[in-house]
């Protein structure tokens, strides 16, 4: 067994080593205020003077070359390329630092750079200024004299941080306020429509560009989002204003294959050393498109967090956030429908639907909820691939479900694409999971059909692209079947290939880990480990779940040993761990084995920070 697995190991190494990937042709950085901490609106994000000028120093003995957007729209046509190593460097919110602090600097290295304002803050000439809530005074922000000096050098240009949508707004009818530019407000009991919210970012962008060629002399081409939130409706208005190019915080390199409207940016942090920044900026420019650490993921039922008396929902969502805190949970996969008989068929939804009964409005709550108050990064939405066609009338009482709508249905594949759709406005994910429970004998479904293992996993990525409309950096994962890692026969019964998993989604969620009872055995897990390492990047692309739904069961381990047989994985190379917190409920020294051992991977890469978040 031990020569297996080194074999595998080698095979993982070598392969991960030869990837061809492109690799990142643009670095760029995003700072906010630099000054020292104590003087800081955002102590996060605030650099200090000094710092700033190290990091400058260090880009300079380091071989990078300054850029500024002209050099990128020039390389993009064809023009003239890029150098190597380029870095466009970004300032947002326009403090008053960037004239006092940076330009000396900039000047200094002869360093292009892009100033990102916000309209609301700049217009009044003095007093106090509505910062995201706090009001601040007028003078920690550009004046008009400072920012024409710039622009006039020739080495500052002005970017679109919207007029007034660097704020939060009422997201859901329990009152979280989140970014106004993506969020659908909820007011007097309903949401925005589509068409009242698209008139609003038109209004606001509009109006930003009016001012900002009025106010600074320069009319803007470079939209950057506020809190890095952004979906393709508002790359689609803010193009026809003019706004061309769109810097994100999504993550990732900067490829000649990666949008102009997606350009991706590192976000600077107080704490960020030197060493930090040049080992995200290796990463970056490294070969691999996916950058991942290994992730710590929590299955979460909202199931388990509902309840008809807000009190004891209240509580129950307080006690899971809790034990997610406690356990080192790093990512989530939130099951965003509810499911009476536990058949993997979604009977009611926790969002607004105009096709299947919400049960309650929670999802969005519940993803906010887990974003804010713990230490996850990204939060998966768990959606259906079946439905129940009898999912209609009280959601009280389980539905009948010897009838499921199948995604090869004319009317299963309208139904998910609208629910998709409205799954996708209701909340803020990050990923997709496809898990869909397979009935013993299941035929309805369709799976037993020749050639249905493309048809499944085609139209699941048809869901993520109506997602991605809303969430444009979305990740998918989908969970892989035991029966189909141990034979044809297998893989033909439940339409699941591994090997196009691993090529169709960022993650293949293998529920063939070690269960206590038993019933999934020790070859299932060699199996995975095999294919995972023959496939480029397969182990870091691969989760192992430690439930294990092929069996009659949902079986689970109990906590006590749950640390122990992470460990054990752990050291048979696997880096992606799944778990359910059922039994860790009220035994907090499993709870702390856990984590402990969790902390020995480090924490996953792949969430967008935000430079000021609403709560």
């Amino acid at each position: 067994m031990n020569r297996i697995l080194s074999l595998a190991m080698g095979l993982l190494i070598a392969l991960t080593s030869t990837l061809t990937l492109a690799a990142s042709q643009l670095q760029i950085l995003g700072y906010h205020e630099i000054t020292d901490k104590e003087q800081a609106l955002i102590p996060q994000y605030a650099i200090s003077p000094a710092t700033f000028l190290a990091q400058m120093q260090w880009f300079k003995s380091n071989g990078y070359h300054f850029v500024s957007v002209d050099d990128v729209l020039a390389d993009r046509a064809g023009k003239k390329p890029l150098p190597p190593k380029a870095v466009l460097l970004s300032f947002d919110d326009g403090y008053e630092d960037v004239y006092s602090q940076v330009f000396p600097i900039l000047k200094q290295f002869n360093a292009p750079a892009q100033i990102a304002l916000v309209g609301s803050w700049l217009e009044p000439q003095d007093g106090m200024v509505d910062f995201a809530g706090q009001a601040v005074p007028r003078s920690r922000f550009l004046s008009q004299s400072q920012i024409r000096e710039m622009v006039k050098s020739g080495l500052v240009e002005v970017a679109s941080h919207t007029y007034g949508l660097h704020e939060g707004v009422v997201a859901n009818p329990q009152g979280n306020t989140q970014p106004a530019a993506t969020t659908r407000i909820f007011q007097d009991g309903r949401y925005e429509t589509e068409k009242e919210y698209r008139a609003r970012v038109m209004a606001d962008l509009r109006h930003n560009n009016a001012f900002l060629r009025r106010y600074t002399g320069q009319s803007p081409r470079i939209m950057v989002w506020p809190y890095g939130s952004y979906n393709q409706s508002l790359v689609e208005i803010a193009a026809k204003l003019g706004l061309v190019v769109d810097l994100t915080l999504d993550d990732g390199p900067n490829t000649g294959r990666t949008a102009l409207t997606g350009l991706r940016r590192i976000l600077l942090e107080s704490d960020t050393s030197l060493s930090d920044l040049a080992t995200d900026l290796a990463l970056r420019a490294g070969p691999h498109e996916i950058i991942t650490l290994p992730g710590k993921i929590m299955h979460v039922a909202i199931d388990d967090i509902y309840d008809p008396d807000p009190d004891r929902q209240n509580q129950n969502l307080g006690n899971l956030l809790e034990r997610i805190v406690a356990s080192g949970a790093n990512t989530v996969y939130l099951k965003a429908f509810a499911d009476h008989d536990g058949n993997g068929t979604a009977d009611a939804v926790y969002f607004p639907s105009r096709r299947l009964p919400m049960r309650a409005d929670l999802l969005n709550r519940v993803a906010w909820q887990i974003k804010t108050r713990t230490s996850v990064q990204a939060v998966y939405a768990w959606g259906p691939l079946l439905v129940s066609a009898a999912a209609s009338g009280s959601v009280e009482r389980p539905a009948a479900v010897t009838a499921r709508l199948s995604p090869f249905s004319a009317r299963g594949r309208q139904l998910l694409r609208q629910l998709y759709e409205e799954m996708a406005l209701a909340g803020p994910i990050d990923g997709l999971l496809f898990s869909e429970e397979p009935a013993s004998g299941d035929t309805a479904s369709g799976r037993q059909e020749p050639g249905m293992t493309g048809q499944w996993d085609r139209f699941a990525l048809e869901l993520a692209a109506i997602v991605r409309r809303e969430h444009p950096d979305l990740k998918t994962a989908r969970t892989l079947y035991r029966a189909p890692v141990l034979s044809v026969q297998g893989a033909n019964q439940y339409a699941q290939s591994f090997r196009q998993m691993l090529s169709n989604y960022d993650f293949t969620v293998a529920a063939v880990a070690p269960a206590e009872d038993g019933c999934v055995p020790e070859r299932a897990l060699h199996e995975v480990l095999r294919l995972a390492a023959n496939h480029p990047g397969g182990l870091t692309k691969t989760v192992f779940d430690l439930a294990a739904p092929g069996c009659d069961r949902f079986a689970t381990l109990p906590g006590e040993p749950m640390a122990k047989t992470v460990s054990q994985l752990y050291s048979r190379g696997v880096q992606h761990i799944a778990f359910h917190p059922e039994p860790l409920a009220g035994d907090q020294q499993a709870t702390a084995a856990l984590a402990q051992v969790f902390a020995i991977k480090g924490n996953m890469i792949g969430a967008k920070p935000r430079d000021t978040v609403p709560r």
